[in-house]
């Protein structure tokens, strides 16, 4: 990830809401965000860096608070993030991961016709638009080539959680120790 995340600090608390701020600026709302509880199991994060939603893992059964811990992986927190709602944009495709891509797959073991096709993609994607339109053209030359690369693969080309994503993900985990301190005071009657 190329943004380094500042330290945050929980501001202010609700019953079921945190408000986070970057540690030594509780003055300003800049890139401060909240995470909110909600009684159904479905958490949100707004703020400053956009929405997201997951759920809850084992909500209503025990307060699991369902959080990003530092040590939980970003494909189990995607998952979560799927559940509670699919349009949540998790995933894109990056025209330089996409080459690199191409260049691993082209040092496998492949038939002449596969690396014919790899040098040619791998040819015209430095042309792409570092966009969905350069993915789709990608796209179109492996459908429209004979080859028997699976479609798995190269599907996948170029695609990887998206920089937003990440940085959401890590911003969740350094702040949820905050959170769960919290909650352990308020139940203490600190």
């Amino acid at each position: 990830m190329k943004y380094k995340l500042p330290e945050y600090e929980l501001h202010s608390r609700g019953d079921n809401w945190f408000h986070f701020r970057v540690m030594g600026q509780l003055n300003t709302s800049i890139e401060s965000f909240s995470v909110t509880y909600c009684h159904d199991g479905t958490m949100c994060m707004t703020g400053d860096m956009g929405c997201l939603t997951w759920q809850r893992e084992y909500f209503p059964k025990k307060p699991d608070y369902g959080f990003p811990f530092p040590g939980t992986g970003i494909e189990y927190f995607k998952e979560k993030i799927v559940r509670a709602e699919e349009l949540q944009i998790v995933k894109s495709w990056s025209q330089k991961l996409a080459i690199e891509d191409v260049i691993n797959a082209a040092r496998e073991d492949r038939n002449d016709v596969d690396q014919k096709l790899l040098r040619d993609v791998y040819d015209q994607l430095q042309f792409f638009e570092d966009d969905e339109y350069g993915r789709f053209k990608m796209l179109d030359m492996f459908y429209n080539n004979p080859h028997t690369i699976e479609d798995e693969e190269w599907c996948e080309f170029g695609v990887d959680y998206s920089d937003i994503f990440k940085m959401r993900f890590e911003m969740l985990k350094s702040v949820s120790d905050l959170i769960m301190e919290s909650v352990a005071s308020a139940g203490s009657g600190e």
